[in-house]
């Protein structure tokens, strides 16, 4: 049985992971996006209507979403149906990060929480061909559902769980597999069985 802890209760459902296209976006990175969760996790997904960022979002000095707000309205907004939601857009979004009031950012998640936020604007960086922007999403992706399930940064070199810190470098050198220590804590954390992959296939998943 799933379990979700909750505002500290203990909330049974089912581990349905949806995605919430927000603003300008890119659908066919949204749906790599969904069908690596299945690939790693092996979660059912759905998809929601895209839909309008909450102008209360908007930060109008750097022109761009916080990301901390919109994981609270994610999590506030979010249908019944879904354990967690996962925001994503081409649009940039930000976050406090240590001296920095209003730092850019990949991705963002609550830990142990109902949502996570993955924009696509900063991995744009020397992303040729095409297909290296989607592995980079699908790796953020998962990488934000990983801190949304319970699992902190760390790991070996390659290892998803790792802080990119902002580099796009760190992205591309992830397999795009958990390693073995968060796929054990998931398994115990959450009594779940994860798909056995020996490599990512990425060769199923088209540029467009």
């Amino acid at each position: 049985m799933w379990s979700w802890l909750w505002m500290g209760a203990a909330v049974a459902a089912e581990p349905v992971v949806c995605f919430q296209p927000l603003g300008r976006h890119e659908p066919y990175l949204v749906q790599a996006a969904a069908r690596g969760v299945r690939v790693v996790y092996g979660f059912p997904v759905q998809l929601l209507p895209a839909t309008d960022f909450p102008t209360s979002a908007w930060t109008p000095a750097r022109k761009r979403w916080r990301a901390d707000h919109l994981l609270d309205w994610l999590a506030q907004t979010r249908p019944e149906a879904c354990s967690m939601v996962v925001g994503l857009t081409s649009e940039d979004i930000s976050t406090t990060k240590g001296p920095h009031d209003d730092w850019g950012v990949f991705g963002l998640a609550q830990i142990k929480g109902r949502s996570a936020m993955v924009s696509s604007f900063r991995l744009r960086e020397g992303a040729r061909p095409q297909q290296s922007r989607l592995r980079r999403v699908v790796k953020i992706t998962n990488h934000e559902v990983g801190h949304v399930l319970g699992l902190r940064h760390g790991g070996a070199l390659g290892c998803p769980m790792n802080d990119a810190l902002g580099r796009v470098q760190t992205v591309d050198r992830m397999s795009g597999l958990l390693c073995e220590l968060p796929r054990l804590q998931i398994r115990d954390w959450w009594q779940v069985t994860l798909p056995e992959l020996d490599s990512f296939p990425w060769d199923e998943f088209p540029t467009r």
